[in-house]
């Protein structure tokens, strides 16, 4: 299984093959509730895959509203709630990506990432012996990570 279609169709095969006798859906009404699900998630995958870019051009910009106002739109008729992400997709990635480099690694994964990064190495240093060595060791630690060897 590689994309949404093949999750949700598996989805509806084991949901048809395990509902109840008294279940009043048919077999067709789940294969269209899945396959609706199934759009919402590529829906969301192309909205943040446009708002991640670095450097967004004009052209992705408009890709961006254009999967976003039919994945919020899409999400409200299935009847999910409006959470503050849905709501910042909605109505502020767009500005956002006009500011120089667009959101890039400021999405909320990369953040994640910068945070666990940072801890396991205050966790690192946290036992050094030469207190006054401390930001030294953390700098020549830092340096040595953005350094990329070729």
């Amino acid at each position: 299984m590689s994309n949404a279609s093949d999750i949700f169709k598996s989805f509806a095969d084991t949901l048809k093959k395990c509902k109840k006798d008294d279940c009043k859906l048919r077999d067709k009404e789940i294969d269209d509730i899945c396959q609706s699900y199934a759009n919402l998630c590529v829906l969301w995958d192309c909205a943040f895959s446009f708002a991640s870019k670095k450097g967004p051009m004009k052209n992705d910009i408009v890709m961006y509203q254009r999967f976003v106002t039919a994945a919020v739109h899409s999400h409200v008729a299935l009847g999910l709630n409006v959470t503050p992400k849905v709501h910042l997709m909605w109505r502020h990635v767009a500005r956002q990506m006009q500011l120089t480099g667009g959101l890039g690694y400021k999405r909320e994964d990369w953040v994640e990432k910068g945070h666990q990064t940072s801890s396991e190495t205050r966790e690192q240093h946290r036992h050094n012996v030469d207190v006054k060595n401390v930001p030294y060791q953390w700098l020549a630690y830092i340096s040595s990570r953005r350094i990329r060897k070729y």
